[in-house]
């Protein structure tokens, strides 16, 4: 790969020059970072170009003219050519793939990240999964966080590798903790409006509860507030300013749609729910796995019976042929309440970060921005996808298309 040249860029603001800085952002593609180039890219006192890994993620970000180069970050060589000139570099990439892939690549990224030439500042997005799926205070603090789950754990790896590197780097670095994200085209969004279409779903303690949640645009603007004035380098959270609780984001986003309210779940309840998955949360891992073994093992013969014809019908043939009543009695008694069992296993459970504290320690400062433009682009977004007629349906999941194929 060509060596890239390039110089301090300048820029005239209020009638006089001023150097501008510049930033580039690792993982442009991806679901935050088209929203920080178009925010970005609007301040004159930043330059901005995104960085992605092939043409593909690059083509429809150049067709919005943004500036984007193409390239692999997690070859140091290239990393030095593709953000030689950066002040400050935004890390929000995610690679696909199996757990120990991802893992291999995200740390191949941030070592090449830390060994850049000089002095720079990098912004690296957590996550938020770093305190688990049901966050309890009385558990889970900032300084020791405690996933459960194997996407909260490779975070918090990934933020303790990022420390460990920089330990022999002129660079500072400032993490961010990022909460559910919702808005136009995010994940969190559409889990809103698909809920306010299931009849059996509501939701806990009527949205009381923190929902350690932003807004796309609010990420934007905390970041553009972070290269504008860097912080003490450290870890922070970023959510909503002014924090929101669920019943805020479900409302937003049902409102922007013209959809309906979505109904609330009696305090009882919800207690009873959030005890549980508290509890769950705080047992390890080995403890998981046993009780897990052993409930499966209980339900082998009903769910071997169910699952195989020929063994159902030689059963029954078996029982008729003993003709003891009382043992036929037993099995089939123990058969439906295995199958009840089974059907309300089967049943959608509720998502756990619904019932969640808020998360503990720092939240980055920054002004929030979300407006009615906002809302708007989340209704045209759903339009486009909602129409039973609509290219990508959004109902696709439920009649059979997997995310792969969508994707």
């Amino acid at each position: 790969m060509l060596s890239i040249q390039r110089c301090p860029c300048r820029t005239r603001v209020g009638g006089r020059l001023m150097s501008t800085i510049t930033c580039g952002i690792v993982g442009a593609g991806g679901q935050v970072g088209p929203a920080l180039l178009g925010s970005l890219s609007g301040d004159p006192r930043i330059q901005v170009f995104g960085i992605c890994r092939n043409e593909v993620s690059a083509g429809p970000l150049r067709l919005e003219g943004y500036d984007i180069r193409c390239g692999s970050v997690a070859d140091p060589a290239a990393a030095s050519d593709l953000l030689g000139d950066c002040d400050v570099v935004i890390n929000c990439a995610a690679t696909s793939g199996t757990p120990a892939k991802k893992s291999v690549a995200e740390r191949s990224l941030i070592h090449a990240l830390c060994g850049l030439p000089g002095r720079r500042r990098v912004i690296h997005f957590s996550s938020v999964a770093v305190y688990g799926t049901c966050i309890d205070a009385g558990r889970n603090t900032f300084e020791r966080p405690r996933p459960d789950q194997p996407y909260g754990r490779h975070k918090l790896d990934l933020e303790r590798y990022l420390w460990r590197r920089l330990r022999a780097s002129g660079h500072e670095a400032v993490v961010l903790r990022l909460g559910h994200v919702y808005g136009a085209g995010q994940w969190l969004s559409r889990f809103v409006l698909d809920a306010t279409r299931e009849p059996r779903f509501r939701l806990p303690f009527d949205g009381r509860l923190p929902s350690n949640a932003i807004h796309v645009k609010n990420v934007s603007a905390a970041i553009r507030s972070l290269i504008l004035d860097w912080p003490r380098p450290g870890t922070y959270n970023l959510f909503d300013a002014p924090a929101s609780t669920w019943r805020h984001v479900f409302d937003w986003n049902t409102n922007a749609v013209g959809a309906s309210r979505v109904p609330a779940m009696g305090d009882a309840e919800s207690e009873r729910l959030a005890a549980y998955h508290r509890g769950q949360a705080a047992r390890s891992l080995a403890t998981h796995v046993a009780s897990e073994i052993a409930a499966w093992t209980r339900t082998l013969p009903g769910s071997f019976i169910a699952a195989c014809p020929a063994v159902k019908t030689l059963g029954i043939v078996t029982l008729a042929t003993l003709r003891q009543e009382w043992l036929e009695r037993h099995i089939l008694k123990r058969y439906k309440v295995m199958a009840a069992r089974a059907g309300t296993a089967a049943m959608p459970a509720l998502d756990s970060w619904l019932l969640s504290e808020g998360a503990p320690g720092a939240q980055l400062p920054y002004r929030g921005e979300v407006d009615i433009e906002d809302a708007a682009a989340v209704a045209g977004w759903h339009t486009r996808y909602a129409e039973p007629d609509a290219l990508l349906n959004w109902d696709a999941p439920s009649l059979g298309v997997s995310r792969i194929a969508l994707n």
